[in-house]
């Protein structure tokens, strides 16, 4: 768990982060900003989530997310909003870029 300030509250508040799975056709052949665009707006009707990051890897056929957020319930609700419901996802997990 990591500790990230919320400017919208003015304190400190508890986020973990989440990487959320899809493994269909329909989501991996969409551009990743169309599935990204999608998802933002699913996270901003759920409160207290908030995409991260995505990387899409079409050969496969399989999209992720790393959400920061309160609970995996509402990372699936997030993305349940977005209509394109998470297939998995699994707790408490890090990412590092380097550029």
């Amino acid at each position: 768990m990591f500790i990230a300030a919320d400017p919208a509250r003015g304190e400190l508040g508890r986020e973990r982060r989440f990487l959320a799975e899809w493994y269909r056709p329909e989501v991996t052949g969409a551009t990743v900003d169309d599935v990204v665009g999608r998802l933002r707006r699913g996270a901003a009707e759920v409160a207290a989530v908030r995409l991260v990051m995505a990387l899409s890897v079409p050969s496969d056929e399989v999209f992720y997310c790393l959400y920061a957020a309160e609970s995996a319930d509402d990372v699936l609700a997030a993305s349940t909003c977005a209509g394109i419901p998470a297939e998995r996802i699994t707790a408490d997990v890090d990412a590092r870029i380097d550029g």
